[in-house]
């Protein structure tokens, strides 16, 4: 949580303050999928779309930092103990680093 403006006082606490969310991550749905194979190896499949805002004081609304992306990964798992796991990201993957999350970070720091 980042403070907002002006409620930052040396005698106050960090939860005696007027507070903004700092970042917002959505998950809008999951998929998940699991197979058992007739070679005994347990598979397993998940499915997310991913999206990463953080909060820009300066304009007052939420910023992505990571733009919407799909992940899936998969474990593949045997009946004695190994197993194989993967992550997969198709899409490129949009990574926005600015000046406003930079400072946005360094006043989290600065005030915790």
């Amino acid at each position: 949580m980042l403070p907002v403006a002006g409620t930052k006082s040396h005698h106050m606490q960090p939860n005696e303050m007027s507070c903004m969310p700092l970042l917002s991550l959505e998950v809008k749905w999951v998929k998940i999928e699991s197979k058992s194979q007739v070679t005994g190896v347990q598979q397993t499949d998940i499915q997310l779309p991913f999206e990463l805002y953080y909060f820009n004081q300066k304009l007052a609304f939420f910023e992505p930092v990571v733009e919407k992306v799909m992940i899936k990964a998969s474990v593949d798992s045997e009946t004695y103990g190994s197993s194989e796991q993967r992550i997969l990201i198709e899409n490129v993957l949009n990574i926005n680093l600015s000046v406003a999350l930079y400072e946005s970070l360094f006043l989290l720091s600065e005030n915790y």
